[in-house]
């Protein structure tokens, strides 16, 4: 699964990727936006700031228990609007409904929901499993028992389903601003609506944050959802041809064997945690680390922090305060590479009785392809 770590500035919306070789969040617009494939599976790790600067996170989920979804749709519609053709009420297993402006006859999913509406406003969702379409008229076919009655020409709505959506988040970190959702590009949705395109145009990538059955955070950025040329999934024969690389080719190769991964702690007083384990079939170059305290009390000059791999001192060592400590750049770990199942930790010693540290660590990985 492809990671994507994407910051933004909660008061402004402005949104940034890292650059790991400038050592500075850069702004995402115009040309440079995130993406998602057609059928990918992506984890966005979404940091909320309030600031342009790493350390300084977003606060305002601490206290709250909060649950969430994340969306990408290319369009503002909730849905579409258009009446029954027939009389309805008690046990049906079918409902024939007309005239839902602007709606093609590929887009509604093959299963999906309709919102039956009587002229007494009372109104009543109903689950399809299959629909056919004759002229305008569209049939859905249902298995439901209606609990009002609905007349020729009541209002049948048709929910407009997002390219991609998730109704879970992981909410481990949101202290730290710090929120995680997996999304899944294989539906149907995103296969009709990008069919015969490149990509999807204009769409936007949607978190909300919920408490207690209250909508209190909204984020939205623009995304690119991108079509695949083999939707078969099935690898090609190498054309043919030369035998050579051209330099384009060269660097795409290279560029494929390489990327990078961040890590994530909590830590605390004079508890070794591991952060990171290098992935198999690859080499881990320690490239960035940023470390940052919650809390600091009865803080001592002899309080020591530093890095570690499979417990050898990497001889990165600060004895200043842990609230400013980082970044720690690439230079510092002497860019060597760690091999396969190689353990990072991050490590604090108290130097004093009674100080206590708690806090967050983040360090970031160049891998290269074994």
């Amino acid at each position: 699964m492809r990671e994507y770590n994407l910051y933004q500035v909660v008061e402004t919306q402005d949104v940034y990727r890292y650059d790991a070789f400038a050592q500075e969040l850069v702004q995402l617009g115009g040309k440079e936006l995130g993406f998602i494939r057609y059928k990918e599976q992506l984890r966005i790790n979404w940091q909320y700031l309030n600031s342009e600067q790493l350390t300084d996170v977003y606060l305002g989920f601490v206290g709250h228990t909060i649950t969430g979804s994340v969306a990408i749709d290319n369009n503002w519609l909730h849905y579409y609007s258009g009446t029954i053709s027939a009389g309805y009420s008690g046990t049906v297993t079918s409902i024939v409904a007309t005239g839902f402006t602007g709606l093609s006859a590929s887009e509604p999913t093959t299963t999906g929901e309709i919102l039956l509406i009587n002229g007494a406003g009372q109104s009543e969702s109903v689950a399809y499993t299959v629909y056919s379409l004759d002229g305008s008229d569209y049939t859905f076919t249902v298995s439901a028992t209606l609990s009002y009655v609905y007349l020729n020409g009541d209002t049948c709505r048709l929910k407009d389903t997002p390219i991609v959506k998730t109704s879970t988040i992981d909410t481990t970190d949101k202290d730290t601003g710090l929120i995680v959702c997996d999304l899944d590009a294989y539906n149907e949705v995103f296969q009709v609506k990008v069919q015969s395109l490149e990509q999807i145009q204009n769409c936007v990538l949607e978190m909300q944050i919920v408490e207690a059955g209250d909508l209190i955070f909204v984020a939205q950025t623009d995304w690119l959802a991108i079509n695949l040329v083999d939707d078969a999934s099935a690898l090609p024969p190498p054309a043919s041809g030369s035998s050579y690389y051209t330099k384009t080719e060269v660097d795409a190769l290279l560029l494929d064997k390489m990327n990078f991964e961040t890590a994530n702690v909590d830590f605390k007083t004079a508890q070794q945690n591991t952060v990171y384990t290098v992935p198999a079939g690859y080499w881990a170059i320690p490239w960035m680390g940023i470390a940052f305290a919650d809390s600091v009390t009865a803080y001592a000059s002899a309080h020591t922090y530093k890095w570690l791999a499979d417990a050898v001192d990497l001889t990165i060592t600060d004895t200043s305060n842990i609230v400013s400590s980082g970044p720690v750049d690439k230079d510092s770990f002497g860019v060597s590479a760690y091999p396969a199942g190689t353990v990072f930790y991050y490590e604090v010693v108290a130097g004093a009785t009674g100080t206590t540290v708690s806090g967050k660590v983040n360090l970031a990985f160049l891998l290269i392809q074994a």
